[in-house]
């Protein structure tokens, strides 16, 4: 599909993105049961990520990855979720295949922390190029 949409814009200006799910429960354990459960074979001995990131770079097609307000800090203990770890792996393949990379907020309301958060994931060496602010609650215009 991603091939097709990238073949059908290839001579305009038009530039093709795809987002991927943010899978982040369970991400803590060794099989990842969440991530194959959602169809994304990843586990502690294979980042299935790379071979994501690959068809994308070989498609020329930027990546949308959502979470970029999600702490560890505020994930319940009993699911074994790290959003953090899970964007910075997926930020680390889409590095290694020149793929760009577009962030997305989840949460309608966000703390302070939230906030710092998406600044955190939008600088450094695996900055993202574009951030879309998707769910805004009264909290986002009146805070």
């Amino acid at each position: 599909m991603l091939s097709l949409a990238a073949s059908s814009f290839n001579n305009t200006t038009v530039k093709v993105s795809g987002k991927l799910p943010l899978v982040p429960s369970w991400y803590r354990t060794r099989s990842h049961p969440a991530e194959v459960t959602a169809g994304l074979y990843n586990t502690v001995n294979r980042n299935g990520y790379e071979e994501i990131a690959n068809v994308f770079c070989k498609n020329s097609c930027r990546m949308i990855l959502p979470g970029m307000d999600l702490l560890d800090e505020q994930q319940p203990n009993e699911s074994f979720s790290s959003p953090e770890l899970l964007l910075a792996d997926i930020k680390d393949a889409c590095r290694n295949n020149d793929v760009k990379v577009c962030g997305q907020n989840l949460n309608v309301a966000g703390t302070i922390k939230n906030f710092e958060q998406i600044k955190k994931n939008l600088a450094g060496e695996n900055g993202i190029e574009l951030f879309l602010y998707q769910r805004m609650g009264g909290e986002f215009f009146f805070a």
